[in-house]
């Protein structure tokens, strides 16, 4: 996802903040594959199915590899260690991979979505 490839290099080269005002105005049609959408059982259902959060993570996984592979040379220390581990937490085990997202901070928005990205990650 783009969205998602612009939060890594802002993260890693600058700065992400909130913008108190829009600068935008955003257009949601119908049909749109991504953006905001209904909060109805359908909508739940989708996000707490196994097999779709374990793609949606390999996913993000994919895109941190090459974002690292990419800037490797570019970025701290610090951040190589977080995108290795992250990179890797397929094969990390139940507990652990729950810990290195916690220690990360690699969290979702909201304490609802934090605890179904942990229930199913």
């Amino acid at each position: 996802m783009h969205d998602w490839w612009l939060a890594l290099i802002s993260a890693a080269f600058g700065k992400i903040v909130s913008m108190p005002k829009p600068t935008l105005y955003y257009r949601q049609h119908h049909n749109n594959d991504t953006g905001a959408k209904k909060w109805n059982i359908k909508f739940i259902l989708t996000k707490v199915d196994p097999i779709a959060a374990k793609k949606r993570l390999s996913v993000k996984i994919a895109q941190a590899s090459i974002f690292l592979e990419h800037f490797r040379n570019s970025i701290s220390a610090e951040h190589i260690g977080m995108l290795e581990v992250f990179t890797h937490l397929d094969q990390a085990n139940w507990f652990m991979k729950r810990y290195y997202l916690i220690k990360y901070r690699i969290l979702m928005q909201g304490v609802l979505r934090n605890l179904g990205f942990l229930a199913f990650i």
